[in-house]
């Protein structure tokens, strides 16, 4: 098990991700990013 403490998002396939396989995790993280990002705007 693969595990983003600060997104939240997991995946059970290790092997994929010590592969490269990173497209799910980067795009969680930008998520984040970009819901940070507006909740900081409507501020």
């Amino acid at each position: 098990m693969v595990k983003d403490l600060r997104t939240g998002h997991e995946t059970g396939n290790v092997d994929a991700v010590m592969n490269g396989d990173l497209d799910a995790f980067i795009t969680a993280a930008l998520m984040r990013g970009s819901l940070a990002k507006v909740q900081q705007s409507g501020s």
